[in-house]
């Protein structure tokens, strides 16, 4: 037997045990994920339990629709429903302080970490310990004091987009303009404070047009 045939079988012996051993891995995780999985004695469909596929053809291929199919099966299968291999959705009130109660250290999935492709981000950080660091990093800007001092460009931009919309409807007209202390002493008027240099704000004063 020459050289060139014996690396021909050489190769074919290892293309067959690679296939047989994917093959193997396959019947292995169905298996699994099926019967010997946390989350396996969930009800719900066994395509949903076997890959996620089932997920990606409601969400890809159906354009969105997984979210609206998960409704479907609770109807089906009760308050508790196996979406995913690693995932079950609930629709009980019953279990909102269990599930969103802050109980000891809980990481995030690794596989999850490489969404909106960076790893490195705050919201993507599996590990508790080091979200935890990241967390306390921002945490002084979530403080009362800050939110409040926010408080008037939250306020602005909500003026904006109120006179944004209205007048996509065509109903009303608007005036906006600066303040003067008189107008801070009005309770229905929308006062801004320093959101202008040398101004005490801003006030809309809002028209309809049928008026």
């Amino acid at each position: 037997m020459d050289i060139l045939a014996k690396q021909n079988i050489d190769l074919a012996f290892f293309a067959v045990s690679a296939a047989a051993a994917w093959f193997a891995y396959i019947v292995y995780l169905a298996i699994y994920r099926l019967y010997l999985h946390p989350l396996a004695d969930f009800p719900g469909p066994k395509l949903a339990a076997l890959s996620k596929w089932y997920e990606f053809y409601y969400e890809v291929v159906l354009v969105g629709q997984f979210t609206f199919h998960i409704q479907e099966l609770h109807k089906k299968y009760g308050p508790i429903v196996r979406i995913t291999p690693d995932e079950i959705h609930i629709r009980d009130a019953d279990y909102y302080d269990e599930l969103y109660a802050k109980s000891g250290r809980m990481d995030k999935y690794d596989w999850m970490s490489g969404r909106f492709g960076n790893e490195g981000s705050l919201f993507t950080t599996a590990p508790d310990e080091l979200h935890r660091i990241r967390r306390g990093a921002l945490n002084p800007m979530f403080s009362k004091k800050k939110i409040i001092d926010f408080q008037p460009i939250i306020s602005l931009a909500w003026a904006e987009l109120y006179m944004g919309l209205a007048a996509v409807f065509r109903r009303f007209t608007f005036e906006l303009y600066e303040t003067d202390d008189s107008d801070v002493r009005l309770a229905h008027d929308l006062f801004l404070p320093d959101v202008k240099k040398d101004s005490k704000g801003v006030r809309v004063t809002v028209k309809s047009v049928d008026a």
